[in-house]
């Protein structure tokens, strides 16, 4: 290693033969003691103030000798699906509201309050599904104007159809109910990828409390609930 020190306490002997075996785990403690020294004449740092900074590498330790890792997807026979869902078949499915809660959405799991699944031939109990809201962005006021947050299925993402898209409603609008922010959520996921806000070049000090959110999935990934 060069230019900084081994946290293992494993040091090249100069030849070359590190030890490459030398691994921390989870138990170890391991503490960097600094010492430092000013000539007795540097009165001059009475007043004065310094700081540092580290930068902390790692290397994974493995398990076995280098020359015998095998790529454990060599013998896979088949290459990671690519999901395919065309606007035709990314469907509104289900609006979740804060319940009561006024504009003040919360990191927590949200009931089903319309589904809008018909279009969809298969059998879906709103019951099943849920909205957990991850992270949120409020105002000094207390309302919830941004959100991340992902779909659920009987409690689970991983059961769950992928969104295309979501409309984070909230604020005045000159058509009927509250604003319309929506978002295209591509590709596919279950999850956003980070926090969606009621307007979308508001910041946050200007967007409006979220009233509700509705949100889309691609129908063919929508599995019966009755199967």
């Amino acid at each position: 290693m060069s230019g900084g020190t081994r946290l293992d306490n494993q040091f090249d002997d100069g030849n070359g033969d590190d030890d490459s075996d030398a691994c921390l785990f989870p138990a170890d403690e391991v503490t960097l003691k600094l010492d430092y020294e000013l000539p007795d004449e540097a009165d001059w740092t009475a007043d004065l103030m310094t700081e540092l900074s580290f930068d902390f590498f790692a290397e994974q330790c493995r398990a076995v000798e280098e020359d015998e890792v095998e790529d454990p997807f060599a013998t896979a026979t088949e290459e990671c699906r690519e999901l395919d869902c065309p606007e035709s078949d990314c469907i509104e499915f289900a609006k979740f509201d804060p319940q009561g809660r006024g504009n003040n959405f919360e990191p927590g799991t949200y009931d089903v309050d319309e589904l809008y699944a018909e279009e969809c031939d298969v059998d879906v109990d709103e019951n099943e599904y849920e909205l957990e809201v991850l992270t949120v962005t409020q105002k000094a006021d207390g309302d919830t104007v941004g959100a991340s947050f992902r779909l659920l299925k009987g409690g689970h993402e991983q059961d769950a159809p992928p969104l295309c898209k979501a409309d984070i409603r909230g604020g005045p609008s000159d058509e009927p109910g509250p604003a319309s922010n929506v978002e295209e959520i591509d590709p596919p996921t279950t999850r956003t990828r980070g926090e969606l806000f009621t307007a979308e070049s508001a910041t946050p000090a200007e967007a409006h409390g979220i009233s509700h959110i509705t949100v889309w999935v691609c129908c063919s990934e929508l599995e019966s609930d009755s199967e």
